[in-house]
C-alpha cells in the first residue's frame, strides 16, 4: 500500500470540487423552488432534512475509518476492506427496512402529499453504508484527487436528474428520486476504486463497534444539530413561511459545507499527530473557519433583501437580520463540526457528545416559545456558541492530552531492542547500522534493530530496507515528529526485555553495547545510560569552547532542577531501560524533542527506580553537528516546562494498595 502524497494541489482541487458540489446542490434547490413553489420546496427541505438525519451513522462511521486507515497507514500496516464494504450493504439493507415500516409516519408528520417521497427516502440507506467505509477508506489515504472526480460527477449527475424528472412531472417524488440516483452512483463508484486496491489475504480492516456507536451517537447531536431548525420551522410555521426560511437556510449552506471539507482534509491529520501537534492545528483550522465565515456572513448580511428573490424566485423573501443570524449560526456549526471531528479522531469519547445539549434545548425552547423566523435563527446561533464553548472546553488545548503508549510484551528469548531514530542522516546510515548489529552479535544476546525514519526526504531509508534478515525492523513516520516522539514510537514496538536507543547519526561507537550489556548481565538494573563524564569514556572529536560552556551550562540546569538524579550528563543519546520500567512510565511522557531522555530518568526516579548506572561511551564526529541556536533554545524551554510538569506531580505515581508490591506489567491488550 504505497503513500501516494496528497499535497496542496490535491487539497485546493478537493475544496474547489466541494465548492463546486455545494453551487450544484444550490442550483438542485433553485431548480425546485421555482418549479415547486413554496409549498413543495418547504417539503422538499423537510424531506432533506430527514436525508441528513439518516447520513449521522454513515459519515460517524466514515470519520472512524479514515481515522483508522490514516493510522495504519502512518504506520505502513496493510489492510482488507473487503469484508468492511460486505458488512456495509448488510447494515444499509436493514436501514432500508427499518424505513419502509416508518414510511406512512413520517408522511403524517412532514405533511406529505403522497408516500412516495419517504419510499424513496428509504432507499438511501444502502449508498450511504457503502460510501462509510469506501469514503473513509479513501480520505484516510488522503486520495483527494479521487474523492474530489467522483463528487463531481455525482453533483453533475444528481443536477442533471433533478432537472430531468421534476420536467417528467414527478414533481417532488422526482427530486427525492434524483439524489438517491446520484448518491447510488457515487456508491458504485467507490465500491470499485477501493476493491480494485485491496489487499488479499492483509488483516481486516475494520472499527470498534463500541466506537462506531459512540461516534454515531456524537454525529447523531451535531446532525440534528444542523437539521433541527429546518425540520421545526416545517412544523411550527405555514407551509409558505417555512419555505421562506428553508430559503434562507440553503443561502448559508455553503458555510458548513466549506466547514465539512477542510475537516475532512485535517482528519487524517487529527488521528496521525501528536497531542500537541493535532491541537496545534486544531486552533488553526478554527480560526481559519470563523474568519471566511465572519466575511461570507457579512456578504449574505449585506445582500440578503435581494438574493433570497433573485436566486429562489419573486415569492420568496426574507429580511436582512434573519439571513445574517442564519448565516452566523452557519458559521458556528461548522467550527462545531470540526471540533466533533477532531475528538472522534483523537478518540475523545464523551467529548464528541457537545452537541446534544443544545438540541434539547433548542428543541424544547422552541416547541414552547413558538418563535418567528428571525427568533428561530437566532436561538440556534446561541445553541451552536454554547456547544462550541463545551466542545473548546474538552479539547483540553491548555495542557497535552496524554494518550497510552504501551509497550508490548517481551516474546520469549528475545533479550534486548535497539531503537534507531534517524532524520536525513545521509550515507553513514547503513554503515552505522551494520556495526550496530555487528556489536550486538559479538555480545551474544538476542536482539532486534528498530530503525525509525523522522520523516526523512534523502532517501535514506531505503537504503536499509534489505536488513530485515540481519534483524533491522524500519518505520518510517511520514513527517519530521522530532527525535523523542521517533524515539518513543520505536520504544512502544519493541519486544525485548531490554529496550533501548542510539542516536542514528553514527557519532557513538556501537562497540560499547558490550560493556553496557555486561552491566546489564551482572547487575540487571532498571536502566543503564551512556555518559561522557564516565572514566572510561573517550570523546574523540574537538569541542569549541561555546559549546563546552553551554554543555556545562546545560548539566548545571539539570542539577539545579533535578538535584535527585544520580547522573548530570543526561542528553548522550545512548540508553537502555528494562522494559518493566518504560511499561509504567512511558505512558507518562509527553516530550517530542530532545528531552525525553531527561523525562524518562525524572520520571523513574518519582516512580522509585534507583538503579540507573552510567556506562562509557566513544563519542566520534562522522557528519556535521545537530545541534544549533535553535535546538538549544527547545531544549531549555522543553526543561523548564518538565520541571513545571513535575512540580505540579504530572509524574506522581497512582498509591497502591499498602499490601501489594508494585503492580506486574500489563499486556498489549490491557494497556489499550
Amino acid at each position: 500500500m504505497g503513500k501516494r502524497a496528497s499535497g496542496p494541489a490535491a487539497g485546493l482541487a478537493f475544496l474547489a470540487t466541494m465548492a463546486f458540489a455545494t453551487g450544484s446542490m444550490s442550483a438542485v434547490h433553485l431548480v425546485a423552488s421555482r418549479m415547486l413553489g413554496p409549498s413543495g420546496y418547504g417539503a422538499l427541505g423537510a424531506v432533506l432534512s430527514i436525508m441528513a438525519i439518516l447520513v449521522v451513522p454513515a459519515v460517524s462511521c466514515q470519520t472512524l475509518f479514515a481515522a483508522e486507515v490514516a493510522r495504519r497507514r502512518d504506520r505502513d500496516e496493510h489492510y482488507d476492506p473487503t469484508r468492511a464494504l460486505h458488512r456495509a450493504l448488510v447494515v444499509g439493507g436493514a436501514g432500508t427496512v427499518l424505513l419502509l415500516v416508518l414510511a406512512p409516519a413520517i408522511t403524517a408528520y412532514l405533511r406529505l402529499p403522497s408516500l412516495a417521497p419517504a419510499l424513496w427516502l428509504a432507499l438511501y440507506c444502502v449508498p450511504l453504508a457503502v460510501d462509510a467505509v469506501a469514503g473513509g477508506v479513501l480520505y484516510g489515504r488522503r486520495r483527494f484527487w479521487t474523492v474530489s472526480l467522483v463528487t463531481l460527477a455525482g453533483a453533475l449527475c444528481r443536477l442533471g436528474c433533478t432537472v430531468l424528472f421534476i420536467e417528467l412531472g414527478f414533481g417532488l417524488t422526482g427530486a427525492v428520486a434524483a439524489s438517491i440516483c446520484a448518491d447510488g452512483l457515487r456508491a458504485v463508484v467507490l465500491w470499485l476504486l477501493v476493491r480494485r486496491s485491496a489487499r488479499r489475504g492483509a488483516p481486516v480492516l475494520w472499527v470498534d463497534p463500541g466506537q462506531a456507536l459512540a461516534g454515531t451517537a456524537a454525529m447523531a447531536g451535531l446532525w440534528l444539530l444542523l437539521a433541527a431548525d429546518g425540520m421545526l420551522a416545517r412544523h411550527i410555521f405555514q407551509p409558505a413561511d417555512s419555505g421562506h426560511y428553508t430559503a434562507a437556510v440553503t443561502v448559508t449552506l455553503p458555510l458548513v459545507v466549506l466547514a465539512q471539507a477542510v475537516g475532512m482534509l485535517v482528519l487524517p491529520r487529527f488521528a496521525a499527530l501528536g497531542p500537541r501537534r493535532a491541537q496545534r492545528l486544531l486552533i488553526a483550522t478554527l480560526v481559519l473557519l470563523a474568519g471566511c465565515g465572519g466575511a461570507a456572513g457579512l456578504a449574505l448580511a449585506a445582500s440578503g433583501r435581494w438574493l433570497l428573490p433573485v436566486l429562489f424566485g419573486e415569492d420568496f423573501a426574507a429580511s436582512t437580520g434573519l439571513v445574517a443570524v442564519r448565516a452566523a449560526a452557519a458559521t458556528g456549526l461548522g467550527i462545531l463540526w470540526v471540533l466533533v471531528q477532531y475528538h472522534l479522531a483523537r478518540r475523545h469519547t464523551l467529548r464528541t457528545l457537545v452537541a446534544w445539549p443544545a438540541v434539547i434545548v433548542l428543541a424544547v425552547s422552541a416547541s414552547v416559545w413558538h418563535p418567528g423566523p428571525g427568533g428561530l435563527a437566532g436561538l440556534l446561533a446561541l445553541c451552536v456558541a454554547a456547544a462550541i464553548v463545551l466542545g473548546l472546553t474538552g479539547a483540553n488545548l491548555a495542557r497535552p492530552v496524554r494518550r497510552p503508549e504501551p509497550v508490548p510484551a517481551s516474546p520469549a528469548g528475545l533479550d534486548l531492542s535497539v531503537v534507531v531514530p534517524f532524520h536525513n542522516p545521509g550515507e553513514q546510515l547503513r554503515p552505522h547500522l551494520l556495526a550496530l548489529v555487528g556489536a550486538l552479535r559479538d555480545t551474544g544476546m538476542s536482539f532486534e534493530v528498530i530503525a525509525v525514519a523522522d520523516g526523512c526526504t534523502d532517501g535514506s531509508p531505503g537504503s536499509v530496507t534489505d536488513l530485515g534478515p540481519l534483524g533491522v525492523r524500519t518505520i518510517r513516520l511520514s513527517y519530521n515528529m522530532g527525535k523523542g516522539a521517533a524515539v518513543r514510537v520505536g520504544l512502544r514496538e519493541g519486544r525485548g526485555r531490554y529496550l533501548g536507543f542510539i542516536d542514528g547519526d553514527g557519532d557513538l561507537d556501537p562497540a560499547h553495547w558490550l560493556p553496557i550489556l555486561g552491566l546489564i548481565r551482572l547487575y540487571e538494573p532498571d536502566a543503564v545510560i551512556g555518559s561522557k563524564r564516565h572514566p572510561l569514556s573517550h570523546v574523540g572529536i574537538e569541542v569549541s569552547w561555546t559549546r563546552r560552556l553551554c554543555s556545562a551550562g546545560y548539566r548545571g540546569l539539570v542539577g539545579t532542577l533535578f538535584p535527585y538524579l544520580p547522573v548530570r550528563d543526561t542528553q548522550v543519546g545512548l540508553k537502555v531501560f528494562r522494559r518493566e520500567m518504560l511499561a509504567e512510565l512511558l505512558p507518562l511522557s509527553v516530550e517530542r524533542r530532545y528531552v525525553l531522555d531527561l523525562e524518562l530518568l525524572v520520571a523513574g526516579w518519582r516512580h522509585g527506580y534507583r538503579r540507573i548506572l552510567p556506562a562509557p561511551v566513544t563519542l566520534r564526529r562522522t557528519g556535521r553537528s545537530t545541534v544549533n541556536p535553535r535546538a538549544v533554545w527547545w531544549m531549555l524551554a522543553d526543561t523548564l516546562r518538565l520541571a513545571v510538569r513535575t512540580l505540579r506531580g504530572d509524574y506522581d505515581p497512582v498509591p497502591v494498595p499498602r499490601s501489594g508490591n508494585r503492580a506486574p506489567v500489563p499486556s498489549m491488550s490491557e494497556l489499550v
